[in-house]
């Protein structure tokens, strides 16, 4: 078994496209990103496919870690 530090992502600031979504979203959510690795695109696309809204502009901010375990061969 093999643990594996990944961020915590604080995803803040967010404003939405409302025009394309009539629904309340959020202004910000805590996110166990699954990659050691992230960029904003990233982010951007993430956001945009849970939420089935576009983004214009947000903040992130690496807020912890969290392991996840993996089963090793």
């Amino acid at each position: 078994m093999s643990n594996s530090k990944l961020p915590v992502l604080k995803i803040s600031d967010i404003i939405w496209n409302q025009d394309s979504s009539g629904k309340s979203l959020p202004k910000q959510i805590a996110v166990k990103w699954t990659s050691a690795d992230y960029s904003e695109s990233e982010i951007i696309r993430w956001l945009g496919q849970q939420y089935n809204c576009s983004i214009l502009d947000f903040t992130i901010v690496k807020s912890g870690y969290w392991k996840a375990e993996s089963e090793g061969s």
